[in-house]
């Protein structure tokens, strides 16, 4: 197949193309390993130069538009020059409204069929807060030729409010790792490496540490545990709050925002993860991305029982603390730091396994659409 992606170029504080980072990078990638030729259009949101075909993508062509100054009038171009030349079987949008739309505009001028990608819940994202954007966004995904969504209680949430026509094909299709990279490191190998005590008991988390995320509730908590336990420090890494209070506590240690391939030293140097978030419309309908990092180290962790986590995890209550609560945090991070508990490999999923279950879904989707359209002509 020749497969179009449509997405923004930054997202979950990473750059898609600079860091080769994340799910619309890494399935692109493992669409093409398998065979198929795929090309990417990324509307970035932020200033990064000219046009250009980006060769960081590998063997998927990636090109890079900026939003501004003017990119409402050159993405246009760009995307119909990038059709022009590449002809696709099918388009895989992603990221927003604006993405979903701009699928369903290559479907009318190329009547091929287009499968919408819903990784968060996009309408709680600042674009869809723009009057109207919702309604657009739901009325795209019913006009869309498949659906692709990174979890069930997302599917969930769009069959009961987006008026899905009944034989809409659609996909669950969560997120996963690069398992060449994520895996188990020694923890004293691990610490040596970020320059972190090799002998203190460690508690962490990373990614964005903010309010909307549930962070508070990790400071807090860490907080109340360092009274009774003096030895635990707390470490994190990622994009923060600035306003946020806690972590000028002497035994928090922030090492900023690492590259991805630091990130499995952080997990594994740990003692037990935290996987925090709140009970929010992105809280209940995000899958995070740490999950499957923390699940492929193998560290014992706790996570918020909010969304897609409590869904996933409704078997181990030994991991899930309720969401936004201080003192269910503390109690089960002291049993975690006691009992070091660890979910098996059977958990995780890799990108290649993501990948080819979208290879499937995109094959039945193309073929749906030529049979109705041979069906039409006669």
């Amino acid at each position: 197949m020749r497969i179009l992606v449509l997405t923004k170029r930054q997202y979950t504080g990473r750059d898609l193309l600079s860091d080769r980072y994340g799910r619309m990078f890494e399935i692109p990638a493992q669409l093409s390993a398998l065979g198929h030729q795929v090309a990417g259009v990324a509307l970035s949101y932020r200033s990064r130069g000219k046009v250009l075909p980006d060769a960081t993508g590998g063997s998927v062509l990636w090109r890079s538009i900026d939003l501004f100054p003017g990119g409402l009038w050159r993405y246009p171009r760009q995307l119909r020059q990038t059709v022009a030349q590449f002809r696709p079987d099918v388009i895989w949008a992603s990221s927003d409204v604006l993405h979903a739309l701009a699928g369903l505009a290559v479907k009318r001028v190329l009547g091929v069929p287009v499968v919408i990608d819903l990784y968060d819940n996009y309408e709680s994202f600042g674009l869809s807060q723009i009057p109207g954007a919702v309604g657009l966004l739901r009325a795209a995904c019913r006009n869309a030729d498949g659906l692709t969504l990174v979890g069930a209680n997302l599917l969930g949430y769009a069959e009961r409010n987006y008026r899905l026509p009944p034989g809409l094909p659609r996909l669950v299709l969560g997120n996963a790792v690069d398992d060449s990279l994520f895996r188990p490191i020694p923890k004293l190998l691990a610490r040596e490496r970020l320059g972190v005590d090799s002998e203190a008991t460690l508690i962490g988390t990373a990614g964005a540490l903010s309010v909307s995320r549930g962070f508070p509730v990790v400071l807090e908590a860490y907080g109340v545990l360092a009274q009774s336990m003096p030895s635990v420090q707390l470490l994190l890494a990622g994009p923060r709050d600035r306003q946020l209070d806690g972590l000028d506590h002497p035994g928090v240690r922030y090492l900023g925002i690492l590259e991805p391939e630091r990130v499995p030293f952080f997990w594994s140097a740990l003692d037990v993860a935290i996987v925090p978030n709140i009970d929010t419309p992105f809280g209940r309908y995000c899958y995070p991305q740490k999950l499957q990092e923390v699940l492929a180290c193998e560290t014992p962790f706790v996570a918020s029982a909010v969304g897609e986590v409590r869904l996933l995890l409704s078997a181990f209550p030994e991991f899930l603390a309720t969401a936004g609560s201080v003192s269910a945090m503390v109690q089960r991070l002291a049993g975690q730091l006691d009992k070091r508990c660890v979910l098996p490999r059977s958990f995780v999923s890799s990108w290649r396994g993501r990948a080819l279950e979208l290879e499937a879904f995109l094959s039945e989707v193309v073929s749906r659409s030529a049979a109705g359209a041979g069906s039409l002509s006669h």
